[in-house]
């Protein structure tokens, strides 16, 4: 349900934006990134490190295309929060040992 819900707070942003200094596929590439950084949320308790990766790489392509924020941008927060929650304990990083 939170995808869902990031999506809906992503969407306007993108559409509701005039875009008059952008190449003419930037809403299609815009809603392609959005919808890469909150799939990965339904799916975030299960593949936590995946999640995180692929949006983490869909926010760095977010910021070549549309360096403007958007409000699916909270997709990054929350699935840092669930990595950092539903990581396995032998899988931390040594530099975080009581985490």
């Amino acid at each position: 349900m939170p995808a869902f819900w990031l999506a809906l707070i992503g969407l306007p942003s993108v559409i509701g934006v005039p875009l008059d200094g952008y190449r003419p596929g930037v809403r299609v590439v815009m809603l392609l990134i959005i919808a890469a950084m909150v799939i990965p949320v339904v799916f975030r308790r299960k593949y936590p490190v995946h999640g995180f990766a692929i949006a983490a790489v869909a926010g760095a392509l977010q910021l070549i295309v549309f360096p403007q924020p958007v409000g699916s941008d909270l997709a990054i927060l929350l699935l840092l929060y669930t990595l950092a929650a539903y990581r396995r304990a032998g899988c931390r990083s040594p530099g975080w040992p009581y985490a």
